[in-house]
């Protein structure tokens, strides 16, 4: 089993970019509106957005942005992605750390 760090996978790559090669994932298109998501900016979903199902049944990275709810969004549901984290709680923001 590897340890961490995993050798074959770079760190502090870019947010939002695929590690893995697309081939290994499976695609799949979900309504703007059934999908949670970091909101920022303009509120919908923007390309390389951790994003869950309203269900909580299906993750993914999502591969196009949305410009309203009624649009349909591209996720990828496997693979291994460079991700922005953020913690909090009901108290304010707690630091993230590796490991």
């Amino acid at each position: 089993m590897p340890t961490y760090p995993n050798e074959g996978y770079p760190i502090g790559g870019t947010a939002g970019t695929q590690v893995s090669s697309t081939g290994e994932g499976r695609h799949l298109k979900i309504l703007e509106s059934e999908l949670t998501h970091y909101t920022g900016g303009d509120g919908f979903v923007d390309k390389g957005d951790p994003v869950v199902t309203a269900s909580g049944v299906i993750v993914g990275v999502a591969f196009n942005s949305a410009a309203a709810a009624t649009d349909y969004v591209a996720i990828d549901t496997e693979g291994i992605w460079n991700l922005s984290v953020f913690g909090n709680d009901q108290n304010g923001n707690i630091a993230v750390v590796i490991g």
